[in-house]
Formats: structure tokens, sequence, C-alpha cells
């Protein structure tokens, strides 16, 4: 990992050396009198150790204009280390961001940013190859400019443009292109980053004594986002969840005693190992299809939500002004979001719904007798 610390002696910096020699770190020094915005360019760090610029009543303009710089234009970590740090303000973007870090420069906040420093170490690393990568997309990306020209006669646009080069980044970084396999919650997009209420948004009952380990308790968005940013629906078309065993496991477990109980010769020991085959087989591929007839699936997502089913024929109509977009903003509403899904497994979760929500009806049949025929 490389660590620059910015400061006005180097002597100051003498526990931050020391450690990250002991971590096998890479540590460059620069005092303010260096031109450190170019040396960070130069040296590529993957994180910022930050103090104030001299005497924070007669220079915090000169300290603000720095930390400004960094922010503006480095996009890594930083930490303010200094003894004013109980005097320093920062703005409200850096005060929401996990990316700004104040310690007061004593042994024990030097003890905390050292701490800090070892506990993100992979994180500080990883994010600074997705911000090359980044660089690189966005390149990337600005290629779409010339046959954009030559599609429109005029400009399209500032918006159109930015949508536009947004969407060929996503597309860059799907999954599929980097050939990896997500984790389970990886389909959330946690904490939530849409302003308005979408499509695929996982909502929570409010109120102190709600359990937010019973699924019971969650919803899933399903009404349009369009309809919804237009509001051109008057209520919140939304899906109940309810638990793995009151869902797809109850309906798992009816259906294989099923098809079992048509083999009576089977031992006990027998039926008890096909089935518990079965359901891993048959949960497993639900759980990539997305859902299982009536029933989709979400995976728990720690500290936020548990294992849950969505049943895709129990809908609600909730008001739009009974949901809250985030706890911060909960004020007397009954539901607030707490995460959203990934569009690509929004679309599973709708063509889920579509699938019992729109299918023909047809009269059931025998098709017992049918089934030993073909199988036979």
């Amino acid at each position: 990992m490389k660590v620059l610390v910015i400061d006005d002696t180097e002597m100051d910096t003498k526990g931050i050396k020391e450690y990250c020699k002991e971590n096998k770190w890479n540590f460059q020094y620069n005092s303010f009198k260096d031109d450190y915005i170019q040396d960070l360019m130069k040296y590529d760090a993957d994180v910022i150790v930050l103090d104030w610029f001299e005497d924070v009543s007669d220079d915090n303009d000169i300290g603000n204009s720095i930390l400004a710089g960094f922010w503006e234009n480095g996009y890594r970590p930083i930490v303010v280390f200094s003894a004013h740090a109980d005097a320093i303000a920062l703005t409200e973007d850096m005060q929401k961001s996990n990316l700004v870090k104040m310690y007061v420069k004593d042994e024990e906040g030097e003890e905390q940013l050292l701490t800090y420093l070892k506990e993100n170490e992979l994180y500080f690393k990883a994010l600074s190859e997705f911000r090359k990568d980044v660089g690189k997309v966005i390149l990337n990306s600005f290629n779409a400019i010339e046959p954009l020209k030559s599609l429109e006669d005029g400009f399209v646009g500032n918006e159109i443009l930015k949508y536009i080069l947004a969407k060929r980044m996503v597309s860059a970084f799907n999954v599929e292109n980097n050939k990896i396999d997500m984790p389970s919650w990886g389909m959330y997009i946690y904490p939530p980053v849409s302003s308005a209420l979408t499509t695929g948004d996982v909502l929570r009952k409010a109120g102190e004594s709600i359990n937010a380990e019973n699924a019971s308790n969650y919803k899933v968005v399903i009404s349009q986002a369009c309809d919804i940013a237009y509001k051109k629906t008057k209520k919140i078309l939304c899906l109940n969840c309810c638990s793995m065993k009151s869902g797809i496991i109850n309906a798992l477990e009816s259906e294989i005693k099923h098809s079992l109980d048509l083999v009576p010769e089977m031992s006990e020991e027998d039926r008890n190992r096909a089935r518990k085959m079965i359901a891993q087989h048959k949960l497993s591929y639900a759980m990539n299809a997305g859902f299982y007839q009536k029933w989709a699936l979400l995976p728990a997502l720690k500290g936020v939500c548990p294992d849950m089913s969505v049943d895709l024929k129990n809908v609600e109509l909730v008001d739009p002004g009974k949901i809250s977009i985030s706890c911060e903003d909960l004020n007397e509403q009954e539901y607030y979001r707490v995460a959203s899904l990934d569009p690509q497994y929004v679309t599973q979760l709708v063509w889920g719904y579509m699938q019992n929500a729109c299918r023909p009806g047809a009269p059931d049949r025998d098709v017992e007798e049918w089934a030993k025929r073909v199988i036979n």
C-alpha cells in the first residue's frame, strides 16, 4: 500500500513512517512547500494522511483549499491528522463520505490512525485499482461521441450525453465481462443510490418494536420506476415477503413428498436422502433462476434483512406518502427503504411476477396416469 503523508515537518511523521516500514508499505513524505498535488499524481498514493496547514486560526482557508484539492481531484481516502481536528469544519459531502476521516494529532489519535490504515489496507488497494479501471472506462466511453454526432444534426444536450456515457461505463463493469461469480448479497445495491423510490426497492416496516429478522416485515416494490417517478400511479404496488420456511421450503417439501409417494417401495432412509438431495437441487436452481412457482427469493443482507421468500401472488397497494426513502428521513411513515436490487435482478423479479400475474388460466387435469404412461 502507498501512503502519502503531508505535514509541516518530517519529524512529526516518524510514527507513521515506522509503522509503514513494519507493514512493508511504501511511505512518501511531502511538506506543504512542495507541489503535493503533482506529487500525488506522480506517486499515485492509495491513501493520503494530511496535516492541517500550520495554524488553523490563521490559515483555515489554505487548509480548506488543500483538502478540497485532494477531495475534488484525488478520488482516494483522505485522513486529516491534525492537532486542530476539533476546530476543522468539513463540507457536508465530506461529512457524509466514508473516504474522509479525522483524528486529533496526539498519541491516542496516532494509534487510531494506524489501526484505521491497517484495517482498511486491502480496501484502499482495491479502490486504487477501481479508480484506474474507471479512468480507462471513461476514456473508452468517449468513443461514443463521434457516432453520436452522426445520429443528430445538433448537440444532443448535456443530460442525454452524460446518460449515454454513463450507460457505456456501467456495461463495461458487468460481471459477465469480468467473468466473476457474485456472492448472493451481490444482487443488492446497498446503501441505495437512487434519490427516488424505484422498482426493486426493499422496504421494511417502521417502528422500534419491529423485528428486523422477521421476513414478514418486508415488502418489495414492483411498480414501474417510470410510473413512480412521473407520479402516474396513486399507489405503489408491492410484493409481500415471508420466511424461507413459510414460503419456498414449504412449496418444495410438498412437491417432493408428493413425488416420492408415487414410489411406495422406497425405504424411509432412501426417501429422506432423496428428499434432501432433490430439495437442495431444486432450491439451488430456484436461487439462480430468481423464482420458483409463486416464490421469488431474496438472500440475507447482514444487518439489513434476512433470507426471504417473496410471494409473487400476494400484492399490496401502498400509499407513496407512507414510504420513506431512508431511515434518516423517516417521519411517521409506515415503511422505509433499506436496500435496492440491482437492475438485472429486478428484471428477474418482474419476470417471476409476470409468470404468476399474467399467465392464462386453465382447469386442472388429472395428469398422473398420463405422466406414468410417458415415463414407462
